[in-house]
């Protein structure tokens, strides 16, 4: 068995020994690839929780929102109900006394000189210190007079009056509907503002998802291929255990031929040295030593002389 089968193997052995760092250092470099793109996903995962967060944070303030103004909405039609129900009601006031006369500028002027008038003599009769029978009787005729003058002015005063009240009504209730509807326009306003912020979210969220999907396809094939590498790697390792046992195997076969093949050379040697001490030659001290061993010097005398020679050498 030739040593050079021997140094071939070595020489394959350390080849995939190099195929082996090689390959493992590959596994290893998509295994760290492997870890880094499971980081990024929790990472992008944590991140689709909190705009999720954030989204519901802003469908509730938006739902909020909503029912302000659904509350609004009801209000300002319920006001509208009071207002039509008071224009109805002036309607009525305006069919009522329809057939009044006007009253003038100058009729009021006319009403309000009489009402002065009216006073005058009342505080007169109250106040004056001495007032005969017929003094008092005469205030008390001009006064009466004077208030039937002044029930002629102010027919339809009343109905005026009821008017007016009615009237009096009527920017209470238009305050109140513009309250509502700024309230409807505000919280409207404000229901969009955040179901904007919602689909900005929620938006956000779906690009997140496409990432981790991308991610995801990104991270199958990484450990598609480091498995590939993996199981490269175990066929390297069960090959270098079987080329290891080859080169002992073989070095022992080596070992045998080697000393096998010293075996012969010592028969031979052993072989030539007895055919010189049978020719009575002298032999030298490996010679005599390759005999002594195998016991085949018998005789004193060649003994000896075996050993003179082996002296003399």
């Amino acid at each position: 068995m030739s040593s050079q089968k021997v140094e071939d193997l070595e020489d394959q052995f350390n080849e995939l020994t190099k195929n082996i760092a090689d390959t493992r250092a590959k596994r290893d470099e998509f295994n760290q690839t492997t870890q880094e793109l499971i980081r990024i996903i929790k990472e992008t995962n944590s991140k689709i929780k909190d705009h999720l967060k954030k989204a519901q944070e802003c469908r509730e303030k938006r739902d909020s929102f909503n029912e302000n103004v659904q509350s609004a909405k009801n209000n300002r039609i319920t006001t509208q109900i009071a207002l039509e129900e008071l224009r109805k009601k002036l309607n009525e006031i305006k069919e009522k006394y329809k057939d009044l006369p006007t009253i003038t500028k100058d009729q009021q002027l006319q009403i309000k000189k009489l009402k002065s008038a009216v006073r005058a003599r009342n505080m007169e009769i109250e106040t004056a210190p001495t007032l005969s029978m017929q003094e008092e009787d005469r205030i008390i005729k001009e006064i009466e007079e004077l208030e039937s003058k002044l029930g002629e002015l102010t027919k339809g005063s009343d109905a005026r009056r009821e008017y007016g009240k009615v009237i009096s009504q009527f920017p209470a209730y238009k305050a109140q509907l513009k309250k509502y509807h700024d309230e409807v326009i505000l919280n409207s306003q404000e229901s969009q503002k955040f179901h904007e912020m919602m689909l900005k979210e929620y938006a956000d969220v779906d690009a997140l998802r496409e990432k981790i999907s991308q991610l995801e396809k990104e991270l199958n094939e990484n450990r598609k291929k480091a498995d590939e590498f993996h199981a490269q790697l175990l066929g390297y390792y069960k090959k270098r255990d079987s080329m290891r046992d080859e080169i002992m195997s073989t070095q022992r076969e080596i070992r045998v031929q080697r000393r096998k093949e010293r075996g012969n050379v010592a028969i031979l040697l052993r072989r030539i040295a007895k055919e010189r001490m049978e020719r009575g030659e002298k032999l030298d001290f490996i010679e005599f030593r390759l005999l002594l061993e195998k016991n085949e010097i018998t005789d004193a005398d060649d003994e000896s002389d075996a050993a003179e020679t082996a002296n003399a050498q």
